[in-house]
């Protein structure tokens, strides 16, 4: 009888970890696509200037580099402060004005309704925007702004998501549909 209670707590064990490990991968998902995200949009503002990239926040219903990372756009707190932050960014601020502008926009954020992830990484996702955001603002490239970013995030890319990353770059973007 007591091998029964043995196999219960295995099963129930092995289904636990399942649901944990399966809730893990999609944050990790989720992370990797912020992050790409704001890759392409700081690759924007360098190679074509501070408006094309305001555009993109402005209009991010719009805009072809948001449509392609859905999750980022359902979450509307992230994609809130991501856009403010896009914005102030825009506006050529000076580098700690954007700080005190973003450090008071963040603690606004983290007051507000949490819907499917925990407080704890909501809060490393928008401080990883906070410190993307400003590594681009004090001259970083692309590249090393999304560093700082992912430091927070404690997420490494694996090579296929970076190979998929640069495939996806090198597409030609679809016209918008005209209405």
């Amino acid at each position: 009888m007591w091998m029964l209670g043995i196999g219960i707590g295995v099963v129930a064990g092995a289904i636990i970890g399942r649901f944990l490990a399966q809730r893990v991968r999609t944050s990790g998902k989720d992370d990797r696509a912020l992050l790409a995200l704001e890759y392409e949009l700081f690759t924007v503002a360098r190679e074509h200037g501070r408006n094309a990239l305001e555009a993109h926040a402005a209009d991010w219903r719009g805009s072809p580099i948001f449509r392609r990372y859905p999750t980022i756009a359902r979450d509307e707190v992230v994609r809130a402060y991501l856009i403010d932050a896009l914005l102030l960014l825009a506006d050529d601020a000076h580098a700690e004005d954007l700080d005190q502008l973003l450090s008071a926009s963040l603690r606004i954020m983290r007051k507000r309704r949490h819907d499917g992830r925990s407080p704890e990484r909501r809060n490393k996702t928008l401080e990883s925007i906070r410190r993307s955001v400003l590594a681009m603002r004090r001259g970083a490239t692309p590249v090393a702004a999304v560093r700082r970013g992912r430091d927070v995030l404690d997420v490494k890319p694996a090579t296929c998501d970076i190979t998929r990353a640069l495939v996806e770059l090198s597409r030609p973007v679809p016209p918008r549909p005209r209405n």
